[in-house]
């Protein structure tokens, strides 16, 4: 039987979870729906933010391959940041997807995005960097060495 096939987990205290996806509840309507990741199939969604308008969601994709070795205290595992439409269903990379990228947050005007980057691997819990994409201009800025938290 299948119950004996290996299917890799996140492990630590997410044993279980295989492919954690976001999910919009319609409170008016009570219906849920997966927001979508388009072609980028190979990545498990955390730390979703809504935009200022709630008709956008920015999250964290972390890779899956080459293997899932924990989430929670493994903070400098490869990732990227995606924003997804929540009219058209259209899901754009933000990051390139070199380091790790984590606590995504959108400035009050809702145009700039702002969050950390790590380099992947080393120790955990290590220096960070500040950085914000600017949607408007679809363009990532340093804003800042750096730093150790």
């Amino acid at each position: 039987g299948a119950e004996y096939v290996f299917a890799e987990d996140w492990g630590e205290q997410e044993v279980g979870i295989k492919n954690p996806v976001a999910v919009v509840l319609d409170l008016t309507t009570e219906l849920c729906s997966v927001v979508s990741i388009g072609e980028y199939t190979d990545i498990s969604v955390g730390q979703a933010v809504w935009s200022r308008d709630e008709l956008d969601v920015v999250f964290v994709g972390w890779d899956n391959l080459p293997r899932r070795l924990g989430i929670i205290y493994c903070t400098n595992r490869k990732s990227a940041l995606y924003y997804t439409s929540l009219e058209n269903g259209k899901c754009t990379k933000l990051t390139d997807g070199n380091g790790s990228v984590y606590m995504p947050r959108f400035n009050p005007q809702g145009t700039k995005l702002i969050y950390l980057k790590s380099a992947c691997g080393g120790p955990h819990h290590t220096c960070a960097q500040l950085n914000m994409v600017s949607l408007l201009e679809g363009l990532v800025h340093k804003l800042g060495q750096m730093f150790c938290v």
